[in-house]
């Protein structure tokens, strides 16, 4: 270590060259460097959701749930799994062994699932996804105290297209705005004006959509 500083203390030349080098090294460590708030992770985890409409969870576990794990008990590559029945849902959450491709896991459990035949008629067809970690850059929010919620919504929607059309952006997505609904309102004299009542009309209504 003296002998070094004695080359920089004797030779200034050699020692403009040495800190010249550091401060190019440094600057391209800075310019080269990754910067993520999240580091790149994979995680293994499979899910297979199964809707089926109008189900309560007791039906959901006996119809959809045992049937998802007797398919995918056996298969080569699962560490190991979970099944959850909801209200109109039943989900299957499989953690796939290191060792293996989960895509290749995802395949084989896709196939045994979809070679079910004893789903309820009602129940739609299933949905098998390797999960993804997704880290969100940037949050806006919006607030308007002269503008109403579909404004607001409305205004929320043409800035989500504006920030999609970014180069560097890859996913945008609005979040806590309601879904729009129609109202209507019945005239109880007009309906008997035609001979109907709420409740005929209601059935009607009901019967047509």
């Amino acid at each position: 270590m003296r002998g070094l500083l004695s080359s920089f203390a004797d030779n200034r030349v050699f020692a403009n060259i040495m800190i010249g080098i550091v401060y190019l090294a440094g600057i391209f460590a800075a310019t080269s460097m990754v910067r993520e708030t999240f580091p790149e992770m994979e995680v293994p985890v499979i899910t297979v959701a199964v809707v089926w409409p109008g189900a309560d969870p007791h039906e959901v576990e006996e119809a959809i749930c045992r049937k998802l794990e007797e398919a995918i008990e056996s298969i080569e590559g699962i560490k190991q799994y979970s099944t959850v029945a909801r209200e109109n849902v039943g989900i299957a959450y499989i953690e796939v062994n290191e060792r293996y491709d989960i895509e290749i896991v995802k395949d084989r459990v896709r196939n045994n699932i979809e070679a079910i035949s004893t789903f309820p008629k009602d129940a739609e067809r299933p949905i098998t996804k390797a999960e993804t970690f997704k880290a969100h850059v940037l949050l806006v929010a919006l607030s308007g105290d002269d503008l109403r919620e579909r404004e607001l919504k409305e205004w929320a929607q043409r800035m989500e297209e504006e920030i999609r059309g970014l180069p560097e952006v890859s996913q945008v997505a609005v979040l806590g705005t309601r879904e729009y609904e129609i109202a209507i309102e019945l005239s109880e004299e007009r309906l008997h004006e035609y001979g109907l009542t709420f409740d005929r009309w209601r059935w009607r209504f009901v019967r047509a959509t």
